[in-house]
């Protein structure tokens, strides 16, 4: 009787440990957009922000209010909504496999003049190139 009791206590472990997580997955969404926002302001020199990050259901995550920006230049991109499917079992594993995307009114401003940029993140150059 008492594997059966053992295989009992390792499932509610397994179920309680599931309920956690679920409770806690914006808190984690967060924090992974936080290090995200990091990775891209040190690789390529943008900065990354959004309104909103939440999930609406157990595999959608939505984001409102996203920006991009190059450092020291204009806005790149701003998008209004964007609502993201993405594949259950590989998010339990922490990992983002996407299924489906939906977005919401993208604007994407791209300039690249001899006195001002906001592409030089392409070319791995931080500085903006201003005129006299």
């Amino acid at each position: 009787m008492k594997p059966m009791r053992a295989f009992r206590l390792v499932i509610l472990l397994i179920v309680v440990l599931f309920v956690i997580a679920f409770a806690s997955r914006n808190s984690l969404l967060q924090w992974v957009f936080k290090h995200e926002q990091v990775h891209f302001k040190a690789t390529y020199h943008l900065n990354l922000d959004a309104a909103e990050i939440k999930f609406t259901s157990w595999n959608r995550i939505h984001l409102s209010g996203i920006t991009v920006q190059s450092e020291g230049a204009d806005t790149l991109l701003v998008v209004k909504e964007v609502e993201i499917k993405a594949a259950f079992l590989r998010l339990l594993l922490g990992k983002l496999a996407i299924n489906e995307i939906k977005i919401d009114s993208a604007t994407v401003t791209a300039y690249n003049l001899p006195e001002h940029s906001n592409l030089m993140f392409l070319k791995g150059d931080s500085t903006v190139t201003k005129g006299t």
